[in-house]
């Protein structure tokens, strides 16, 4: 769709020289005041007139009347077929077609009647240029034609160059770009011919280059093109049109996967929208620089969101801020942070619905809303998205977006096992598909297997229970011949299983008592150790209290510290006798306790509420203590902001627990599993108690670890 709607806007600007000049108006006036021919007089203001057609209405109003008083006095048809030219052409920019139509009649008959083959030809193509732009083609195409064989018997190039500029643009609408490109070659070796650098040279070369991108993208043509445009935007000191080329180059890079190309084109673009104070452009172009890092880095996309956003606030943009908006939910549906994307599309789709803003983006913010419903199982809500997308009358969904969608919403039913109506979705899709002449898709493929399932399935069912008949017939015969050898083989091994089943029972409650033992030594030893050092850090703060210059405070804090490592060892030893306990809750009040006691700055992230029994989260809290001290005792000492990030992170078959501390990191031997008595009671608690992994690692400053738990509690290893 961007294609068709920037052709009609380059012939539009064509047809109505929007290179608009105070140099070329003075000129104009000055020519104006000095020439005696009658005629030429009244073309001139037809000129003058069109160059205001872009920049002041009041101007352009007053001169059209001007040319049709110059007309009326001097009686000239000519001048007045000018006149009801330029009077159709402000009536079709106001939305008035049919009253433009009027005036168009007029001047062609005019025309016809004075013999002035260049007022008719310009009646013609104006009258195909509002044709195309209403939906007209066939009627824009007849037009067309007889603009240029008016033009054609006067030898009238510039009206050559405007006709094949629009049949570029009408062929480009109907899907033949082959011709487009015919067309536009024509138009550029007419103004070629002319030796001298234009602006509609200039926007011919773009309307060139974009043509042969839409055949193919890859055409080698294709980025010489721009940069000849580019060439001739700067010789003729065009900002927007130079910055309209590199954002064509950006797009082209960022097909072709090379987005570092993409982004300097796009920085180019904004440079020259700078010049120009366009920011409304400057928003859209940090947009595009935003979905250039989608796939690379999260981070850096939704940064330039952020800026476009900040710009379109500032401009009161309603439209920029929901294309921004959109853009920012899908870079985080890219990251599959679900919540955040609906969020922000959801913000975008209020934006565009209250303003009635009804275009492409809205479209392509409905889609993303049903593909983050989607994804996240909320089959009713994307469904919802889906069906509205379809039922709408006003957003423009071609054939191909509508079997999208007829196959999402298969997808969906699909997904609930409703089969009949998958299918029935899958071949809506496909006939739609097929009528925009698309060949075999993904989708006929999925509903023939389907069917093609649902059909074996049903064969299976038959064949299944002829199955069940014949052999109930054949046990029913046999069960009286065997029946009496199979009980007595069956008393046998009855008898050999109990007394191997009674052996193994023995063996393994011995194995079992043994481990029990075990860990009990192992949690004796670690509690005794653990006492110990709380003591002698208790000891060592009641010294520090001793000596330090403001006593009470510095008894404040060990009353505080004194609390928080009684409030652990209670939530440790003294906590319900529960079958399951939330480890969420207890690590929040562990952690916030003692890190404000120790006035340490905490980053604590929990995903998931895992639900232990009381043993397991004992065990598993005396060894995050243990950690939790070892880096209070040792890693913090001269730390002027000591800080702890604890993340616990739950899979579907084991939980993790990665711990950091920011202190002054130690150096250790990493062929050794251990360090210190203290750590061989951590990794003796963790491994015999929960079956955990564990791995502590080398760190410059500061220190890692990482526990890994099995949610069926099997035995890990030592990483």
């Amino acid at each position: 769709m961007g294609i068709y709607k920037f052709l009609v806007q380059v012939i539009l600007l064509l047809v109505y020289n929007f290179c608009f000049s105070q140099s070329k108006i003075d000129s104009l006036e000055k020519a104006y005041n000095i020439e005696n021919n009658t005629y030429k007089k009244g073309y001139i203001l037809y000129k003058l007139q069109g160059l205001y057609y872009h920049s002041d209405a009041k101007k352009l109003m007053e001169y059209i009347l001007k040319l049709k008083e110059f007309a009326l006095i001097n009686k000239s048809d000519s001048l007045f077929a000018y006149y009801s030219n330029a009077m159709g052409n402000k009536l079709s920019d106001e939305g008035k077609n049919e009253e433009s139509f009027i005036y168009y009649k007029k001047m062609i008959e005019l025309g016809k009647k004075t013999g002035n083959k260049k007022a008719s030809g310009n009646a013609y193509l104006s009258m195909g240029v509002v044709q195309m732009d209403m939906g007209e083609f066939k009627k824009a195409n007849n037009n067309f034609n007889l603009a240029f064989k008016d033009y054609s018997d006067i030898n009238d190039k510039d009206g050559q160059i405007y006709y094949y500029s629009n049949m570029a643009a009408l062929s480009s609408i109907l899907g033949n770009n082959e011709n487009a490109v015919r067309m536009v070659e024509q138009s550029i070796k007419l103004l070629e011919s002319k030796n001298e650098i234009s602006h509609a040279l200039l926007n011919n070369y773009i309307n060139y280059a974009m043509t042969l991108k839409a055949i193919n993208q890859h055409d080698d043509r294709i980025v010489p093109l721009i940069d000849k445009a580019i060439d001739y935007a700067q010789r003729l000191n065009d900002s927007e049109s130079e910055a309209r080329c590199h954002m064509l180059l950006a797009e082209i890079f960022s097909d072709r996967k090379q987005q570092e190309r993409s982004r300097v084109s796009l920085k180019k673009a904004i440079t020259n929208y700078k010049s120009t104070n366009n920011f409304m452009q400057q928003g859209y172009i940090f947009v595009m620089l935003a979905e250039t890092f989608l796939n690379e880095n999260a981070d850096s996309a939704i940064i330039y969101c952020c800026v476009a956003i900040k710009i379109f606030d500032k401009i009161k943009s309603k439209n920029g801020l929901g294309v921004a908006y959109a853009s920012m939910g899908n870079i985080y549906t890219n990251t599959k942070d679900y919540e955040k994307a609906e969020r922000l599309l959801l913000k975008a789709e209020n934006i565009f619905s209250t303003n009635e803003i009804n275009n492409e983006n809205y479209e392509l913010c409905l889609r993303r809303l049903g593909g983050v419903y989607h994804e996240r199982k909320n089959f009713e809500r994307a469904k919802y998205y889906y069906e509205l997308l379809l039922n709408s009358t006003e957003l423009e969904i071609d054939n191909k977006e509508k079997g999208d969608l007829l196959a999402w919403l298969a997808d969906i039913e699909k997904e609930r096992k409703n089969y009949k109506v998958a299918i029935s979705f899958y071949e809506s899709s496909l006939n739609i598909r097929d009528t925009a002449g698309l060949t075999l898709s993904v989708y006929e493929t999925e509903k023939l297997e389907k069917k093609y399932k649902v059909k074996e399935l049903e064969s299976k069912n038959i064949n299944i229970t002829k199955l069940l008949n014949t052999e109930i017939k054949i046990k029913t015969i046999l069960i009286s011949s065997i029946m009496g050898l199979f009980l007595i083989t069956l008393i046998i091994f009855y008898l050999l299983f109990i007394s191997k089943k009674k052996q193994r029972v023995i063996e393994s409650q011995k194995k079992e008592i043994q481990i029990e033992k075990q860990n009990v030594e192992t949690l004796n030893g670690f509690l005794q150790h653990e006492t110990k050092r709380q003591l002698g850090m208790i000891h060592g703060a009641s010294k520090k209290i001793a000596t330090a210059n403001d006593p009470v405070r510095e008894s404040g804090k060990l009353n505080d510290m004194i609390r928080s490592i009684f409030k652990v060892y209670d939530n440790i030893l003294l906590s319900d006798n529960k079958s399951e306990i939330s480890l969420k809750k207890i690590i929040e009040e562990i952690f916030h306790d003692t890190c404000i006691s120790f006035n340490v700055f905490l980053e604590l992230t929990i995903e998931g509420d895992i639900q232990l029994s009381t043993r397991k989260v004992d065990v598993l809290m005396m060894a995050i203590n243990e950690i939790i001290v070892n880096s209070f005792e040792h890693a913090f000492e001269g730390v002027v902001e000591p800080a702890i990030n604890f993340k616990l992170d739950d899979s579907h078959d084991h939980y993790t627990i990665l711990y950091k501390d920011n202190g002054k990191g130690f150096e250790f031997n990493e062929n050794k599993l251990v360090v210190g008595k203290g750590m061989y009671h951590l990794y003796s608690l963790l491994t015999q108690n929960l079956g955990a992994s564990f791995t502590k690692e080398k760190s410059e400053k500061g220190t890692n670890y990482k526990i890994t738990v099995k949610h069926d509690s099997k035995k890990g290893s030592l990483s």
